[in-house]
């Protein structure tokens, strides 16, 4: 057999070779050997340790995710809730400044004496003159006035809705 022809002189060379060299040598390898056996056994413990720490951080990643897109569903419903009930102050504030400026004209209401207008004029002059022009503009103006508050406080409901919703 060619290929064990250099074997021959390292037969040489390990009979020259001491047996308490020998026995060390079977020492150090069978030391290595169980340190390598215990580093395998070591990692796995540690992998194993890895991998259920990498499961739970996964998992309470999924679980959070989850809750956010809960919350994040349940607040697109409560802006969508504020919306339509801000939509529905909107409305009943123009209705509600509709109804005071039709109340004033047919006298269902009335302003205030120093909302009336000039008191200069004698009445036997404004009822010469047919209706009072003022009394419209007055009546249209406190409309506006009635109706601007209104949608302020539907703003204002809306705004605090929004910000308990928010804060929940």
């Amino acid at each position: 057999m060619p290929f064990l022809l250099f074997l021959k002189p390292l037969g040489a060379l390990f009979k020259n070779i001491p047996w308490q060299v020998w026995a060390g040598a079977l020492v150090v390898a069978l030391v290595l050997g169980y340190g390598h056996l215990r580093y395998n056994a070591g990692q796995a413990s540690v992998q194993g340790k890895f991998n259920t720490y990498k499961a739970n951080v996964q998992a309470a990643t999924e679980k959070a995710e989850k809750a956010a897109r809960d919350s994040e569903r349940l607040q697109k419903a409560a802006m969508v809730s504020i919306q339509q009930q801000y939509k529905k102050d909107m409305t009943n504030a123009q209705i509600t400044a509709d109804r005071v400026t039709h109340d004033i004209r047919t006298g269902y209401n009335s302003l205030r004496k120093y909302w009336q207008g000039c008191g200069g004029l004698p009445e036997t002059a404004a009822s010469a003159s047919g209706t009072d022009a003022n009394a419209d503009l007055r009546a249209e103006s406190a409309g506006r006035i009635i109706g601007s508050a209104a949608e302020a406080d539907a703003q204002i409901k809306a705004l605090q809705a929004i910000i308990e919703a928010d804060r929940q």
